[in-house]
């Protein structure tokens, strides 16, 4: 590779605090923009397939901190073809397909497996040491590259990014030109400049805008806001669904206080009626106390008057027979006066008899008032009990 004017202006720059990392097969083109266009940087590694040894004498003279790794980088490891054409510098780990219909006379010569090492690898590594330019010579790595390198968030860092890609899908499983700057410019970064050395394979170099993770997060915050509003927007829907449901049970609630209030007013007027009732109730029962307490007097009378009775019976008793013997003795003694006596007796009998007559009417009489007092009494018991129940129920109507 011999040296431009770009390389040789270079020749005289200081060196800046960056690092390059330049992927894929060394294109005298590719060196020439990115030396005319950035400043010289501070580290720089360029990890080729294979690279001549006169190519990299070339670039030692311009970049003598370079240094070189001659690796073949796939996305997955192990033995697998690598296709070699008769244009070395479209060697890749895919199958080349848009590339025919841009170079008619491209023609593979071997697709011998070899050993792959892993992409991962140098995605690990650049999370761990960052980038400023990145330049990817190599299509078919270069969105799984880029892919792997946004997941471990090494996006941030880098500024410059300088692609070679095709109008069309220029290998296997690889995105063509519009499809891998519409993934970039979702990620920050804009199309500064595109280098038209290979119109249908050109070099385009992108710029990512160093707001951009501040504008995403922003982006983000404001995409978790819209969440949270459309949240409280559904709440408050949800807030007015309740309180419409609560103002129909209030309304509800009202109507059933009002019903109430209907019936606590029966239920007062009916507690009136029961409690006049009661005071009725309770003047009857003191009524019948009365007439209890009457006739309970009465029959102490009467028990008083049956116990005289009795007593005068008693002494009718003895002196019919203190007569009875004086008649006896008064018989021996005087026979002339029998007829008189026994006439005597005779009445006395007589009176006798009436006066046991006269007690045992007394005695029906005392019998008759022990039994009204009885049922007087269990008249008394039983509306004690109804004035107990109502009571209960009054109470009871009156705490609902």
């Amino acid at each position: 590779m011999q040296p431009t004017l770009y390389t040789q202006a270079n020749l005289t720059m200081q060196p800046t605090s960056q690092r390059w990392l330049y992927l894929g097969t060394l294109r005298q083109e590719s060196l020439d923009a990115l030396l005319a266009h950035q400043e010289l940087p501070e580290q720089a590694e360029f990890i080729t397939p294979e690279t001549p040894e006169d190519a990299w004498r070339e670039i030692i003279k311009v970049l003598p901190q370079a240094q070189q790794r001659i690796v073949k980088l796939a996305q997955h490891a192990g033995e697998q073809p690598y296709y070699r054409y008769n244009l070395p510098e479209f060697n890749a780990t895919q199958r080349a397909t848009g590339l025919h219909s841009l170079y008619p006379g491209l023609i593979l010569e071997d697709d011998s497996p070899v050993r792959l090492e892993p992409l991962q690898s140098l995605i690990d590594e650049i999370a761990e040491q960052p980038v400023q330019t990145l330049v990817i010579e190599q299509p078919e790595l270069a969105l799984p590259l880029l892919e792997g390198l946004a997941q471990a968030n090494a996006l941030p860092s880098l500024r410059n990014l300088w692609l070679r890609t095709g109008l069309e899908s220029p290998y296997e499983n690889t995105p063509c030109q519009a499809e891998l700057l519409a993934w970039c410019e979702r990620q920050g970064f804009e199309l500064t400049q595109r280098l038209e050395d290979d119109p249908e394979f050109p070099l385009v170099q992108l710029h990512r805008h160093p707001l951009f993770d501040a504008w995403q997060s922003e982006q983000a915050r404001n995409a978790e806001l819209a969440q949270e509003c459309d949240a409280l927007k559904d709440e408050r829907q949800t807030l007015h669904k309740q309180a419409e449901e609560q103002a129909t049970a209030l309304e509800k609630l009202k109507a059933q206080l009002a019903e109430q209030a209907d019936s606590r007013d029966k239920i007062e007027k009916n507690n009136t009626a029961l409690r006049e009732e009661v005071d009725q109730l309770k003047k009857h029962r003191s009524e019948l106390k009365q007439r209890v307490e009457k006739q309970q007097k009465a029959l102490d009378q009467a028990g008083e008057k049956s116990q005289q009775l009795s007593k005068q019976l008693d002494e009718q008793k003895s002196s019919v027979q203190q007569a009875e013997k004086a008649l006896q003795k008064a018989n021996e003694s005087a026979k002339a006066e029998c007829t008189k006596l026994k006439a005597l007796a005779e009445e006395r009998l007589t009176q006798l008899s009436d006066a046991r007559e006269e007690a045992s009417r007394l005695k029906t009489d005392n019998q008759q008032l022990v039994q009204r007092q009885h049922a007087i009494q269990e008249e008394m018991v039983k509306t004690e009990a109804q004035l107990d129940l109502i009571k209960d129920w009054v109470l009871r109507e009156s705490s609902l």
